[in-house]
């Protein structure tokens, strides 16, 4: 995972394997004091993307160039 910031926007870049689910994710993270103190801290920058659901600050999003699959 790597999490990238431009001025008030974060993004995050998860690589994962056909193994991985956000769901078992979200349930490890509710019981991990490194997730919930980050968390905690983040809720005081991140900023709701219009469109979402409340309380999602995450959202997935769209490839929609990649320079080696166009190029």
């Amino acid at each position: 995972m790597k999490i990238y910031r431009v001025e008030n926007r974060l993004v995050m870049i998860i690589q994962t394997d056909e193994t991985f689910s956000f769901e078992k994710k979200a349930k490890n993270d509710e019981s991990n004091p490194r997730v919930i103190a980050w968390e905690t801290l983040m809720c005081n920058y991140q900023k709701t993307i219009p469109g979402s659901n409340p309380g999602e600050k995450w959202r997935q999003t769209e490839l929609i160039f990649d320079l080696h699959l166009n190029g």
